[in-house]
């Protein structure tokens, strides 16, 4: 039983119809919780209106059908027209159920990066390796600073970069209860910061209410080019937001592998320190997730390193996610220098993990 779980969804990806599903897409009016059953989503297709019941599923774990016909006759009972279920995997016989009664089934499938938030990117299939960093810095701030005031810090934008729109963060909470009773659900979406491009369409600043983030797009450059961007945009954030405290520091790298590897292909051949599944076990990975979070002992960082596979094409390459956060927890002055020099242990710190992640093998391919 879960208690009291709450899953924040990504406003900016989506979910893709899951296998055998087609495409099939509609105008969403908007989502509102509906006591006491699960969230309510009011969308438009065909010029009809209609009302749809949303399941999610777990964000570590697969969708039964016993789940689907439990959640489908929910949706009935609550006058649903439609159930829409999103989950990262299903087992076989959940994707063969389509209908319950008058209620049709819709399966999308949530793609392996939701995993990782908002910092992945349409980058294709033709390159190797596509790597962006993000230096991101966490803050406390200053009592009632609102995204209004936020918003009026930066209405005038005269530092090389336009204003894009805001940055959406929404909140599903579900909460089971053990006395028969159905389970209560809430609905929430927030604006929390705003998104700037600068002018050359090369730097993506994240200017949030909690801190930070500045994101190179293609083509990258040398690192110590955005480190100097970066400096230059957190001192306008600084000047006209007037942070507390940095209470966090981090880096992180987001990498897709395009793996030369065909189903039934060892991953080992390119990866480390990979989990071995039982020999007995069938030996052909069709998906996995797998992620350790580490601790350097010296300073007390962490890093977060994650690897993920939602599928492999047919015949190939493998678009393994390379997650990399490297990050630590910090009590400092917004203006200290020590942000920086903790920046570059930082990333000295994640580059021992990327790298390590590969074998002399996969190096040769990036090299």
């Amino acid at each position: 039983m879960l208690n009291g779980v709450q899953k924040p969804l990504d406003f900016e990806h989506g979910c893709s119809p899951a296998r055998g599903e087609g495409e099939k897409r509609s105008a969403a009016q908007g989502l509102e919780p509906s006591p006491p059953s699960g969230g309510r989503g009011e969308g438009e297709g065909g010029g009809v209106e209609k009302r749809a019941a949303i399941f999610i599923g777990p964000e570590f774990g697969t969708v039964t059908r016993p789940d689907l016909v439990a959640a489908a006759r929910e949706a009935g009972d609550a006058d649903f027209d439609v159930l829409i279920a999103c989950a990262f995997n299903y087992e076989a016989h959940a994707t063969e159920f389509n209908k319950l009664g008058r209620i049709p089934v819709l399966k999308a499938r949530m793609n392996a990066d939701l995993h990782m938030a908002e910092d992945l990117k349409n980058t294709g299939k033709g390159n190797l390796f596509v790597v962006f960093g993000e230096p991101d810095i966490t803050v406390e701030h200053r009592n009632g600073l609102s995204f209004t005031a936020l918003q009026e810090a930066f209405s005038t934008v005269d530092f090389g970069y336009y204003l894009k729109g805001p940055i959406s963060h929404g909140t599903f909470g579900f909460k089971l209860t053990t006395d028969g009773q159905q389970p209560q659900t809430t609905a929430d979406a927030t604006q929390i910061g705003l998104r700037l491009h600068s002018s050359d369409e090369k730097y993506v600043a994240q200017c949030r209410l909690a801190g930070f983030t500045l994101s190179r797009l293609q083509p990258y450059e040398a690192w110590p080019m955005l480190v100097q961007e970066t400096k230059r945009i957190w001192s306008v954030y600084t000047d006209r937001l007037a942070p507390l405290r940095v209470t966090r520091v981090a880096t992180r790298f987001i990498n897709n592998l395009q793996l030369p590897l065909e189903r039934g292909a060892s991953f080992q051949t390119y990866l480390q320190k990979f989990a071995d599944v039982p020999d007995e076990a069938p030996q052909a990975v069709a998906s996995f997730f797998q992620r350790f979070q580490l601790v350097d002992v010296p300073s007390n960082a962490f890093v977060n390193l994650t690897l993920a596979l939602e599928s492999i094409p047919a015949g190939g390459p493998a678009p393994v996610i390379l997650d990399v956060d490297a990050f630590s927890v910090t009590d400092l002055d917004p203006m200290d220098d020590k942000l920086w020099v903790i920046l570059e242990y930082l990333r000295t710190l994640k580059n021992k993990s990327f790298f390590g992640s590969l074998t002399e093998q996969a190096a040769e391919l990036y090299e």
